[in-house]
C-alpha cells in the first residue's frame, strides 16, 4: 500500500466533494470478479495460466484513509480535530465515546503515548500521538514495523497514518484494523519499531519518446524505468511503465517509487495511479492523466520516491487490555425491510440498519444465483451514496466484510456518524442512491463473427440489449489477436473482459489478463494467444459496464 503524504490528504479533502472513493472500490471488485471468473473458468481455457496477485490501486488506498472516523475521549488534551481533516470527532469527543488510557514510552528521548480504543461494529481503532524533540523535516512519517497481538498469539502487523497537530506539535496517529474484539475482553501488545522521517528525493528520466526500452536511472535503489505503452481515450492518457528495484519488494513498496509529469516546473496531478501485479524484481505501475498530446510532449519527466531523512532506532512497546464492551458501547441495531424498487431493479436486499460510534452501516445482500443474476439484472453499484440523517446529508461509500482468507463474505454501505443522539429509533433517515454502474456478462448471446482478421485493422460492431452499439476494432499480430472495444454511447462505460470462441466449438477463450487501475481510459485493448489463423472467430462482450440512470432509488430508513 502506499504511504499517504499530508499534501495528498488536503488535495483529497478538498476534492471530496466531486469525487467517488465507493466507485473506485466497486471498480477494484469489478477486477476481483474477473479474476476469479478467469480461475475458475468451467470450460479450459486456450490462454496461459497465470497467478494473480492481489493489488491495490492507489486511489482507493487515500479513500481507505479519508473515509476514518475518529474515536476521541473524554478529558483528553488533545485537538484531534487536527488528525485526517475529519470532522466526526466533535460528537465523539462530547460523548466519550471509547476506552481511554494514559500510556506512554519514551525511546531515543521520542515519547510515544497510547490514548484509546474504539470499535464501530466493523473497524477497532487505536488512537496514539508522538512527542518528538527538533522534529526534522519531513513528507511522510512511519514506523518501519507496527505489530499487534492479542492474548499471546502471534503478533500481526497493522497500519496506520500519523499527522501534525499545530496546537500542541505533537503527532497525532490512528491505527485502523479489523474488528476481532466484539464484545470480549482481550490482552494486546503492541510493538513500534524504528521511527522513520521520509523526504522526497527525485532523478531525471531520459525519454525520448520510445517504448519498451530500459532507461538507466541516477539511483542505486531504483536503477532503471521502462515505458510500456502510452494508450489516449476520452481525453485522458495512461502511461503504463516498470521500475527496476534492487531493493526488497516491500521496501520498494514503502518507499513509494513513481512516475511524475511536471510542465513549466509544475508537478501535473493524476487521475489515478494504479500498481499492478508483477514478477521478479520490477514494479508494473500506470499512471492516468488529463493531458493534451502536446502538453504530453513537452513535460519533463522524473521518477520520485521517499529517501530517510531522520531515523530514530529503538522499540515502543504497550501493553493493555481492551473491553470489547465498552470499545463498542452505544450501538443501535434496526432491522430492515427490503424495498421492492431496489430488489427487483439492482437485486439488493437491505438487511438491516446498525448505527455503531465510528460509522453508521446498512449491510446488504445480493439476491438470485450468480449467473443468471449478471445475465437479467447484472451486478449494480452506485457512484453517488448518501444518508439523510435528521438535518445532515452524509456522503458515504461500499465496503466489504473478509474473512481470514481474505475472501468477501459481505457488503454494506457505510457513512461516518454525523452526531450522537440519546435515542436512535426517532431520527429520521432516507437512503438515496444515485448514478448506477451496471456490469453484465450474458454469454448465451450477443455473439458476432470477426470477419478474416489479418495485419489490418477491421471493424465490427453490435447494438446490445441496453441499447447502445459496442465497436470493435481488430488485427492480427503474429500468432495473436489483437482486440480494441469502444462505444460512442455516453452510457457505455467500458468492456472488463470481453471473451472469443471459434466457430463450431463452444469453448470459451479468455484474452491475457491485463489489470486496469479505477479511472483507466475508456478504450479496452485485449490480446488473445495463439489464434488460429484459419479459423472462424467469434466475440462477446463478455464482462461489460454501462450506466444505467433509471436504477436510481430512494429508500426511507427510519420515519
Amino acid at each position: 500500500m502506499y504511504p499517504i503524504r499530508e499534501n495528498e490528504i488536503k488535495e483529497r479533502l478538498q476534492q471530496r466533494d466531486e469525487q467517488s472513493p465507493d466507485y473506485e472500490t466497486m471498480w477494484a471488485n469489478i477486477e476481483r470478479k474477473v479474476a476469479t471468473h478467469k480461475a475458475h473458468q468451467g470450460a479450459p481455457s486456450r490462454t496461459r495460466r497465470t497467478s494473480t496477485r492481489k493489488w491495490v490501486p492507489a486511489a482507493i488506498a487515500l479513500a481507505c484513509c479519508l473515509t476514518i472516523s475518529v474515536p476521541v475521549f473524554a478529558d483528553v488534551k488533545i485537538n484531534w480535530n487536527n488528525l485526517f481533516g475529519t470532522q466526526t470527532v466533535h460528537s465523539a469527543l462530547e460523548n466519550g465515546i471509547g476506552q481511554q488510557y494514559d500510556l506512554g514510552v519514551t525511546q531515543q528521548g521520542i515519547t510515544m503515548n497510547l490514548h484509546g480504543v474504539v470499535t464501530g461494529n466493523d473497524r477497532m481503532k487505536i488512537l496514539v500521538s508522538l512527542e518528538v524533540p527538533n522534529m526534522p523535516k519531513y513528507e511522510v512519517i512511519d514506523f518501519d514495523s507496527t505489530t499487534l497481538s492479542e492474548d499471546g498469539q502471534k503478533a500481526k502487523p497493522i497500519h496506520g497514518y500519523f499527522s501534525k497537530d499545530k496546537d500542541s506539535g505533537k503527532l497525532l496517529g490512528m491505527y485502523t484494523l479489523n474488528d476481532t474484539l466484539k464484545s470480549k475482553q482481550k490482552d494486546y501488545q503492541l510493538s513500534a519499531k524504528d521511527l522513520i522521517f521520509y523526504q522526497t528525493d527525485a532523478v531525471s528520466v531520459p525519454w525520448d519518446g520510445k517504448l519498451n526500452e530500459k532507461l538507466d536511472l541516477l539511483s542505486k535503489p531504483y536503477p532503471s524505468i521502462t515505458v510500456q505503452s502510452i494508450t489516449r481515450d476520452q481525453g485522458k492518457v495512461a502511461i503504463r511503465y516498470t521500475i527496476a528495484t534492487a531493493v526488497p519488494m516491500e521496501q520498494a513498496s514503502k518507499t513509494d517509487p513513481k512516475l511524475e509529469l511536471s510542465l513549466q516546473g509544475q508537478r501535473v496531478n493524476t487521475v489515478s495511479r494504479t500498481q499492478l501485479p508483477s514478477e521478479g524484481h520490477e514494479m508494473l505501475l500506470e499512471n492516468v492523466y488529463q493531458l493534451s498530446d502536446e502538453q504530453l510532449k513537452s513535460a519533463d519527466w522524473s521518477v520520485s520516491y521517499l529517501a530517510e531523512a531522520q531515523r530514530y532506532d529503538g522499540t515502543w512497546d504497550f501493553h493493555f487490555a481492551v473491553d470489547g464492551k465498552k470499545a463498542s458501547e452505544a450501538i443501535y441495531t434496526q432491522p430492515l425491510t427490503p424495498d421492492a424498487k431496489l430488489l427487483e431493479h439492482s437485486a439488493i436486499s437491505l438487511q438491516k440498519l446498525v448505527v455503531a460510534p465510528l460509522s453508521i452501516q446498512i449491510p446488504f445482500e445480493r439476491t438470485g444465483v450468480g449467473r443468471d443474476r449478471w445475465a437479467t439484472i447484472g451486478n449494480v453499484s452506485f457512484k453517488d451514496i448518501t444518508l439523510q440523517v435528521g438535518d445532515h446529508m452524509i456522503k458515504g461509500g461500499y465496503q466489504t466484510t473478509q474473512n481470514e482468507r481474505n475472501e468477501m463474505t459481505g457488503e454494506y454501505f457505510r457513512f461516518d456518524t454525523p452526531g450522537w443522539y440519546q435515542d436512535w429509533s426517532g431520527v429520521p433517515m432516507t437512503l438515496v442512491l444515485k448514478n448506477p454502474i451496471v456490469d453484465m456478462r450474458d454469454t448465451s448471446r450477443n455473439w458476432i463473427t470477426l470477419q478474416t482478421p489479418g495485419a489490418e485493422k477491421q471493424q465490427a460492431s453490435i447494438r446490445m440489449p441496453e441499447g447502445f452499439d459496442i465497436q470493435y476494432t481488430y488485427y492480427r499480430d503474429g500468432e495473436d489477436l489483437v482486440v480494441e472495444s469502444d462505444s460512442p454511447s455516453p452510457t457505455f462505460y467500458t468492456i472488463s473482459q470481453s471473451v472469443l470462441r471459434l466457430k463450431g466449438d463452444d469453448e470459451q477463450i479468455l484474452p491475457e489478463y491485463r489489470p486496469t487501475g479505477p479511472n483507466a481510459v475508456g478504450k479496452k485493448v485485449e490480446r488473445y494467444k495463439d489464434i488460429p489463423s484459419d479459423a472462424t472467430i467469434e466475440i462477446n462482450p463478455g464482462i461489460y459496464i454501462y450506466h444505467d440512470p433509471s436504477r436510481k432509488a430512494t429508500i426511507q430508513i427510519q420515519p
